[in-house]
C-alpha cells in the first residue's frame, strides 16, 4: 500500500513526499522522553490521512484501482481492503475505487460483514442500443463527440449512431479509442478532416469484439449478486408481506397510557363539566 499512498499524495500536489517522517518517542540515556523523526511503512499513511482532514475532502476516487491495489496473494488483497475501509472511517472521506469488472476480485471471496456494511457497488453498464432509452443515450453521445473532435468528421457521428454501438458493444471507452484510431490514421494520411474509411479501417477485429463481449457478460453475472434485489433480473429473495401487522402477536394484551395522558373517552374536550 506503500505506492498507493505515494501516488495519492502525489495526486494530491503533496509537497516534499520524500521528505515526510514519522515522530517516534523513545527514551534516552538520562531517562528523558524524547522525539526522534523515523521514516517507517506507517510515514506516508499518517500524511495521507492529514492531507484528507485537512483538506476536507467529501470523496477520494481512485481509477484503474485493480492496477494498484490487486496483489497476488488474497491475504493481500484483504488486507488492502480493510485498509481502505479503516482509512475512510479515521478521515470521514469516502473512497471511490473505479475500475473493469476485475475490481470485484479485490472484494470477492474477501467479503466481510463490516465491509459488506460500508461498500456499494455501484456497475456502469453498457449502452444496449435495442433498448429506446439507451439508443437516445447513446445519440447523445455521438452527437457530444462529433462536437469534441480534435479533427472535425466530414460525416455525422450521431447519423451512424447503430454502426457505433454494434462495434462496441455500448462502450464508451471503446468508442472514444476507435474515434482516436480514426483520426490518427486521418492525420498519417495528410487529411484535414475524419472520413468514414478512416473509422471503417480501424474497426475493431471480430476476434476482439467477440472477447470484449465474453468478459463483459462474464463480469455482468459477477456483478448480480453484488447488487440489491431490485436491481437484479431474477428475485429469488424473502418476499416481504403485505400486511404489516400479519406478523405481530395480536393476543397481547393492550398497552396502559402512560401517567398523565389524557383519555379521550372518559376525558371528553368540549363539554361543559357542569350540565
Amino acid at each position: 500500500m506503500e505506492d498507493f499512498f505515494e501516488k495519492a499524495l502525489a495526486a494530491m500536489h503533496e509537497v516534499l513526499i520524500d521528505k515526510k517522517v514519522s515522530y517516534e518517542i523513545v527514551i534516552d540515556k538520562l531517562g528523558q522522553e524524547i522525539s526522534r523523526p523515523d521514516r517507517t511503512k506507517y510515514t506516508l499513511r499518517n500524511a495521507y490521512e492529514n492531507t484528507l482532514l485537512q483538506r476536507l475532502l467529501y470523496a477520494f476516487f481512485v481509477d484503474e484501482a485493480p492496477a494498484i491495489l490487486k496483489k497476488k496473494r488474497e491475504e493481500t488483497n484483504r488486507g488492502n481492503m480493510d485498509i481502505i475501509k479503516s482509512l475512510a472511517d479515521k478521515t470521514k472521506t469516502t473512497h471511490v475505487l473505479i475500475g473493469t469488472h476485475e475490481l470485484l476480485d479485490l472484494i470477492d471471496n474477501q467479503w466481510s460483514a463490516q465491509l459488506d456494511l460500508r461498500t456499494q457497488v455501484i456497475p456502469l453498464r453498457r449502452y444496449i442500443y435495442e433498448k429506446q432509452e439507451d439508443k437516445s443515450e447513446w445519440e447523445r453521445i455521438c452527437r457530444i463527440v462529433n462536437d469534441k473532435l480534435i479533427m472535425p468528421a466530414d460525416f455525422n457521428l450521431e447519423a451512424n449512431a447503430e454502426y457505433f454501438a454494434r462495434n462496441t458493444h455500448g462502450l464508451v471507452g471503446m468508442f472514444m479509442k476507435w474515434c482516436a484510431a480514426g483520426q490518427r490514421s486521418a492525420y498519417l494520411h495528410g487529411r484535414k478532416y475524419l472520413k468514414t474509411e478512416d473509422m471503417e479501417t480501424t474497426v475493431f477485429s471480430e476476434e476482439r469484439l467477440q472477447r470484449e463481449l465474453e468478459e463483459i457478460v462474464k463480469g455482468e453475472d459477477r456483478v448480480i449478486k453484488f447488487l440489491p434485489v431490485a436491481q437484479q433480473e431474477t428475485d429469488t429473495g424473502p418476499k416481504l408481506t403485505k400486511d404489516p401487522g400479519a406478523n405481530l402477536d395480536t393476543n397481547k394484551p393492550p398497552r396502559k397510557p402512560r401517567p398523565g395522558t389524557r383519555t379521550p373517552g372518559s376525558d371528553p374536550i368540549g363539554v361543559p363539566p357542569f350540565s
